[in-house]
């Protein structure tokens, strides 16, 4: 996990392969499922205690919105969306106009970036539509 992956990533992946090689063991291609047991190994990292993560006050969001709409007026949408949806970064850069339905005032989050790198096959994507 210090790679970067959180303990939901790794725990899904040997969910994944615990069953995988549980598969195995009823093929008699393998005695034991090493994976069976790897929560003994793995332990979910510590809850943030409270008033450990630092959220804006209303000042300081009206501040900082202030701020970002006089000297850099084109990242004042974005900054506003993340204020009001509570939206990931990655989930936000991946919005396309298509996924804002001003009438049914919705936001569909279909898309995300991550490593500086889309994280869906921008071939195939169509929309939330379809």
């Amino acid at each position: 996990m210090d790679e970067g992956l959180d303990y939901d990533t790794v725990s899904g992946y040997l969910l994944t392969l615990s069953a995988v090689l549980s598969e195995a063991i009823e093929d008699n291609l393998i005695p034991v499922n090493p994976a069976l047991h790897a929560g003994k190994i793995l332990k979910r990292p510590k809850k943030l205690e409270e008033g450990e993560l630092e959220i804006f006050t209303p000042e300081e969001e009206r501040d900082f919105l202030r701020t970002v709409k006089e000297h850099r007026a084109c990242f004042y949408p974005m900054a506003l969306l993340f204020f009001r949806t509570g939206m990931r970064a990655g989930e936000v850069l991946g919005l396309h106009r298509k996924d804002l339905d001003f009438r049914a005032r919705t936001i569909h989050v279909c898309r995300n970036w991550t490593h500086g790198q889309p994280a869906w096959d921008t071939q195939e994507w169509q929309g939330p539509e379809g």
